[in-house]
């Protein structure tokens, strides 16, 4: 057997009544990142839905590129943190999140521990530090086992005003 069982939107529907605000919002993300459909596109696949539901659906963003960035993004935006998504950080390349000069990385195990991968996330730091950009890694299995100390850490950058030292992402590497 080939293809879904139901459509995009009753799959939609029935996730919203077993997932939590954010990992919908996260499967969403997902679903626009990976495919060519919008958001007006869900909500036309949708029909009519509920005010939450449409709420929910205004706070996707298919430039998420992975999950726990997309919870990330969901729960320090509902803090009041202007939190910018996939911003550019030099070239071509970007960053999962930034708060001003503060450049989060939400990374996995999977993805980031290989030394390949390490070394380029090293370098990355090293460009954007130059630049007067300042980064703050931490692993995704974090927004579910020490949230309360991450958004202390954030705030501890953000609380001196310290993510609004100017920075010049447009300098060369």
């Amino acid at each position: 057997m080939t293809g879904s069982v139901d459509s995009l939107g009753v799959a939609l529907a029935c996730a919203v009544n077993c997932l939590s605000e954010e990992e919908w919002i996260a499967v969403c993300d997902s679903i626009l990142h990976y495919t060519a459909l919008t958001v007006h596109d869900v909500r036309r696949e949708m029909g009519v839905v509920s005010k939450t539901v449409d709420r929910m659906l205004d706070k996707c963003d298919g430039r998420a590129m992975s999950g726990p960035e997309s919870i990330a993004r969901v729960r320090l935006r509902a803090l009041g943190f202007d939190v910018r998504v996939q911003p550019a950080i030099g070239g071509a390349e970007h960053a999962d999140l930034r708060i001003g000069s503060l450049i989060l990385e939400c990374d996995s195990k999977e993805h980031h521990l290989l030394d390949v991968q390490k070394a380029n996330d090293c370098r990355r730091d090293r460009m954007t530090l130059k630049k007067g950009m300042m980064t703050m890694w931490f692993m995704a299995e974090e927004l579910w086992t020490n949230w309360d100390g991450l958004v202390r850490d954030i705030r501890g950058v953000t609380y001196c005003d310290r993510h609004r030292r100017p920075y010049r992402p447009d300098l060369p590497a």
